[in-house]
């Protein structure tokens, strides 16, 4: 027995030795990394019943090949990296649970909780989920994260994709994500829920967005989704939805006062679909242009300014189609003289309900080309705004401290006001450098990235 331990222990450190179909960590063993060693899978499974405890940095467990298969045991491993590298269709499936240190990454092919659930520590995320590679869990099972909420804004804990706003401190908040359907009434929901359970959670005031995968779809429409919440994960009430992007796939809701069970399920349909929005400068004047991909029962639209982002005023009218299965285009001229703030439409149907666009900021008093970016300092995702004279390419690198590139995204862009999201979630703390490049132009912002 004592050689069959030396055996397994080494074929977990030394490079270059292959074990067959299982790797297994016995029940008094304990298996440790250093120096960010990889520990590649390939179509193996992993089964723990000693100990696996890496800490930060010392090393990634991949799970790649052709063939399904999981992790089992009677211990629950801590990972620091745990990586899906899967091909073909094939994945892992969670027979226990696990612990994460670092990030869970997703490369390709899914990660099956079959209920089992990944604890993520407090500075732990989920980082590149995707249609092809992500967490599922129709079995049951759940992703969790606990942490601090001192009055977020836009803050994605874990990148569980609940993304939450409030200007009341929360507390400790465990978040969990779930992906077993949910009977609410009203038929079924999405194949993705939320419980989020905050230390104070009274009089929030909270605006929670909740996302979501065509995948998890289930069958619904994406214009037919709204926000459903639950207090005891059996009875939902529909929400509704102040705001949407189908194209982005999220919905949003405000004027939360508590927060509990979550989920996205059919609701009435949404009266509206926006597919653009944007805002162009004209001298002092601003013209916000926006486009319908289809609407029913549709009002009017009312065009919002704020000079802070915070506190609203409708500046603006314009009558809507009322019903239109076709794309229709709609515009407003900012006359009064300023043309410097923020922006945004809110469409109101006749029975009262509004879905808003999002949010664009501008300043008509600079010159043709304005950029900025938030917020700085940073976590997760970087907001860079940018107005441009003409249609254009535009190219987004980000440098580390020692001129390193770590990301790199090109967009094709329309005159006016544009607003793209640089995900900075991955990466080390420390100083970044955001360099924007279009048509002979090259601009440079410093920004902190912060845990």
């Amino acid at each position: 027995m004592k050689l069959f331990y030396t055996l397994i222990l080494s074929v977990l450190i030394l490079p270059g030795v292959e074990a067959q179909n299982i790797l297994f960590v016995p029940s008094g063993a304990a298996l440790t990394t250093t120096g960010g060693v990889v520990i590649t899978l390939q179509d193996m499974d992993l089964q723990c019943d000693g100990t696996i405890n890496q800490l930060p940095g010392n090393g990634t467990f991949v799970f790649n090949g052709t063939a399904g298969t999981g992790v089992s045991g009677v211990s629950r491993p801590l990972f620091d990296v745990l990586e899906i590298a899967k091909t073909g269709g094939a994945g892992i499936s969670l027979n226990q649970s696990v612990n994460i240190g670092g990030s869970v990454n997703f490369t390709s092919g899914l990660i099956n909780l079959t209920g089992g659930n990944v604890y993520l520590q407090p500075a732990a995320f989920l980082k590149g989920e995707s249609e092809t590679s992500h967490i599922t869990g129709t079995a049951g099972g759940y992703v969790e994260i606990s942490g601090m909420l001192n009055a977020p804004t836009a803050v994605n804990p874990g990148n569980l994709g609940a993304i939450i706003t409030s200007t009341q401190n929360l507390g400790n908040t465990v978040i969990q994500r779930g992906h077993e359907p949910q009977n609410t009434g009203n038929g079924h929901s999405i194949a993705r829920w939320y419980n989020i359970l905050p230390a104070n959670d009274n009089a929030l005031n909270a605006t929670l967005r909740l996302s979501y995968l065509k995948s998890e779809l289930n069958g619904l429409a994406d214009n037919s989704l709204t926000v459903w919440k639950s207090t005891d994960n059996v009875t939902w009430t529909s929400q509704g939805a102040t705001a949407s992007d189908a194209v982005n796939r999220w919905v949003e809701t405000s004027g939360l006062s508590d927060l509990s069970w979550w989920t996205l399920a059919a609701g009435v349909a949404l009266p509206v679909q926006f597919t653009a929005f944007h805002v162009t400068c004209r001298r002092d004047d601003a013209r916000i242009t926006w486009q319908t991909a289809s609407e029913e029962n549709s009002n009017h639209f009312d065009v919002l300014f704020s000079n802070d982002g915070v506190a609203w005023q409708t500046i603006g009218t314009v009558p809507a189609a009322g019903n239109s299965s076709l794309p229709r285009d709609y515009a407003f001229t900012d006359d009064r003289g300023s043309g410097t703030g923020f922006y945004r439409v809110a469409e109101l149907d006749n029975d009262g309900r509004a879905v808003y666009t999002g949010i664009l900021h501008t300043d008509c008093t600079l010159g043709t080309d304005n950029l900025s970016c938030w917020p700085n300092p940073v976590q997760g995702q970087l907001t860079v705004s940018l107005r441009l004279a003409s249609n254009d390419q535009v190219l987004i690198t980000v440098f580390n401290n020692y001129g390193a590139t770590v990301r790199q995204q090109a967009h094709a862009l329309s005159a006016g006001n544009n607003q793209l999201s640089v995900n900075m979630n991955g990466l080390a703390s420390g100083t970044y450098f955001i360099q924007v490049s279009w048509s002979g132009n090259q601009r440079t912002m410093r920004v902190l990235k912060e845990r």
